[in-house]
């Protein structure tokens, strides 16, 4: 799978590279082409295309043994063998979920879907070849114009239909759909496999490298050899502690700003006299929060009534208190 896109990669990039160089020769400089015919051009990009592969699997691989020799787990030499390495690698990840569920065989069916999509990958590398190595004076080259994405080539068949045609229709017309669906199902089973190892090393980074394993999958053979010398993690443990602490930060936070009368500095123990500090309206101190309730005798409206006036100040005053209280 992974091959197959560098493979398309370097083809598209070999390919405008071409183009630029034919629109300066056109110009009148003098170029010399890289490639003297098709032939060279794609077996240069194959060729480049299976070594940077080996490059990038090497490093995946000394990742997997490093991770697997700090875990102390056996048979180590799994993760040089394609296909093998990732079974090994969901032995590495431990428990694999998919939205919140357990899946027992994610392992295996990621590298069930490699294989299937690594065999139709080089399948469809086989036929690209075989059309424009055998087939070049049966096709037909159209430039077409598309509403997104500018100029395209269109390929028509000439002559009978033999073996060659139907390698021409797979290449040109299924092969793209088949190896899109079947890369989307490796992607998939892959995104699990990875997510579960990736949190093991990395808990805090693990939505965003997972997703960009998941987006640009060579990507994937970098991140395991950046996390390869780190420490492996009891995930659950540690998002159980993680929850535990935010429990407490928030069991303090309500003690200390929640209730009006807490004490920070006692961990939210009540003032023993809360309301001793507060003053009446004429500016003196309640002996006790408790004595308002006592000296409260009579109809708490009773300063509306028409004897209120002959009161003294104090007992207007304590009255209101009572009122409001």
């Amino acid at each position: 799978m992974e091959i197959y896109e560098i493979f398309n990669g370097i083809v598209f990039f070999m390919g405008q590279l071409e183009t630029i160089l034919a629109g300066l020769a056109a110009e009148g400089v003098t170029i010399k082409p890289i490639f003297p015919n098709e032939t060279a051009f794609l077996w240069a990009s194959l060729g480049a295309s299976f070594f940077i592969w080996i490059a990038l699997f090497l490093l995946q691989s000394f990742a997997l043994y490093r991770m697997a020799k700090n875990q102390g787990i056996g048979k180590r030499f799994l993760a040089f063998i394609p296909f093998a390495n990732i079974l090994y690698m969901s032995k590495l990840a431990g428990k694999c979920t998919f939205f919140g569920r357990r899946m027992k065989n994610a392992g295996i069916y990621a590298m069930i879907a490699q294989i299937v999509c690594t065999l139709f990958c080089a399948a469809t590398v086989a036929a690209q070849m075989y059309v424009h190595l055998n087939c070049g004076g049966r096709i037909v080259v159209e430039d077409v114009e598309q509403a997104i994405g500018g100029m395209t080539t269109k390929l028509h068949w000439l002559g009978e239909k033999d073996f060659s045609y139907i390698v021409f229709k797979f290449y040109t017309e299924y092969s793209q759909y088949i190896v899109a669906m079947i890369s989307f199902a490796y992607k998939v089973f892959m995104f699990i496999v990875i997510s579960a190892l990736i949190r093991k090393y990395a808990p805090k980074g693990q939505f965003i490298l997972s997703l960009v394993a998941f987006l640009e999958p060579i990507s994937r053979y970098i991140i395991l050899f950046v996390l390869k010398n780190r420490k492996a993690i009891d995930y659950e443990a540690y998002m159980r502690q993680k929850r535990a602490d935010y429990f407490t930060y928030q069991q303090q936070r309500y003690s200390s700003y929640g209730n009006p009368y807490s004490n920070p500095q006692n961990n939210g123990q009540a003032w023993q006299n809360g309301q001793n500090a507060q003053p009446n309206p004429n500016g003196q101190s309640a002996q006790n929060g408790q004595n308002t309730q006592n000296e409260n005798s009579g109809d708490p409206f009773e300063e509306f009534s028409s004897n209120s006036g002959s009161q003294s100040d104090d007992n207007n005053s304590s009255d209101k208190k009572d009122f409001f209280s």
